[in-house]
């Protein structure tokens, strides 16, 4: 249980530096400082700067960290954005994700009208 706990808290230390716009190099300063006296399945590497080690029931695994903040961002690519996001689209959690700009000023049209303002001009 405490090597799952130690990659547990890894897990959200990798959260927060995404949230934070760490660099994988903080990150591994970051863990390194929180794991490396505490949790003996830890290991660093101090010749290599991208590479930590978890000793498991096994032996040890090695991680490179090269590129975990952009792969852990969870961000959409654009294109996939467009497509949920298009007039056509029929799956109604898709639409509400990912609205579309017209179905979000016509419905603000329609609120306003509904209350007895007047619709702003929309640039």
């Amino acid at each position: 249980m405490p090597t799952l706990n130690m990659i547990d808290r890894l897990m959200l230390q990798l959260d927060d530096a995404c949230t934070m716009g760490l660099t994988e190099k903080d990150y591994l300063q970051n863990i390194t400082d929180s794991c490396h006296k505490k949790d003996q399945a830890f290991h660093r590497d101090i010749i290599s700067q991208e590479t930590f080690g978890v000793h498991h029931f096994a032996g040890t695994v090695t991680y490179n960290i090269k590129n975990w903040i952009e792969k852990n961002r969870d961000t959409l690519k654009e294109s996939l954005k467009v497509v949920f996001s298009s007039e056509e689209t029929t799956n109604e959690i898709s639409r509400d994700l990912f609205p579309c700009q017209a179905r979000v000023e016509k419905a603000a049209m329609e609120l306003l009208a509904s209350k007895g303002g007047k619709a702003p001009k929309v640039v």
